[in-house]
């Protein structure tokens, strides 16, 4: 028997309590903390739609290769580019992605990124891509929203949650290529009409913001 359960996000509390009919009182939500990366923004001859990720199919990089490809036969080539942390051998999955996309000229399968690497990507990147299907917290969202800069995520709890106090970001369902391919047009465009604030959702406790609060919640 748990006296207490630990979770990352409010909406995963509230779907425990629910499925396992466990009190909400005795879950506590202790989201991630993180050494930001330090970068600054670099400008680009064409907008740089960046996802990272890694290859596994719950990551659901498939919707954004459809909606680039379908971009690009509406834009064509050299119109932007689409980078993304797979470089198409890792896995099974992997090899299927690059397989079926790899002809489309405005995909770069660039794999793995180190960390000065990753951050050169921020930088230059016009804006996120999430499509991720299902997280517990969504890390690059973190990482990229200082910048300011708008990110297209899915749809999902996971992501506005993690999302939350970002300027310019716009949500789409998670199998819509079609709807994904008009919002990065839309960033092409720079009008964002579909963007805007994402709302800060208070979080009722227990609620721990770092080691030391966990420790005296679970001590008591």
């Amino acid at each position: 028997k748990n006296n207490y359960l630990i979770v990352q996000q409010d909406w995963m509390r509230q779907g425990l309590s629910r499925m396992l009919a466990f009190p909400e009182k005795r879950i506590i939500v202790a989201p991630p903390s993180f050494r930001p990366l330090d970068f600054e923004p670099v400008p680009t001859k064409r907008p740089v739609f960046l996802y990272v990720g890694t290859p596994d199919c719950h990551k659901n990089f498939e919707t954004l290769l459809r909606a680039a490809q379908l971009l690009e036969r509406k834009l064509g080539k050299d119109s932007f580019r689409v980078l993304l942390t797979v470089k198409g051998d890792e896995n099974r999955y992997a090899r299927w992605l690059h397989r079926n996309w790899c002809v489309t000229s405005s995909i770069d399968f660039c794999g793995h990124l180190s960390p000065v690497e990753l951050a050169k990507a921020y930088g230059e990147a016009s804006c996120l891509v999430f499509p991720s299907r299902t997280e517990t917290w969504g890390l690059p969202i973190s990482e990229f929203l200082p910048s300011g800069k708008p990110m297209i995520l899915a749809d999902l709890p996971y992501a506005h949650g993690t999302a939350a106090g970002a300027p310019s970001a716009a949500f789409f369902p998670v199998k819509d290529a079609v709807r994904l391919a008009s919002l990065m047009e839309e960033v092409m465009a720079g009008g964002l009409e579909s963007f805007g604030p994402v709302p800060v959702q208070p979080i009722r406790p227990p609620l721990a913001a770092d080691w030391d609060e966990l420790l005296s919640i679970l001590l008591k």
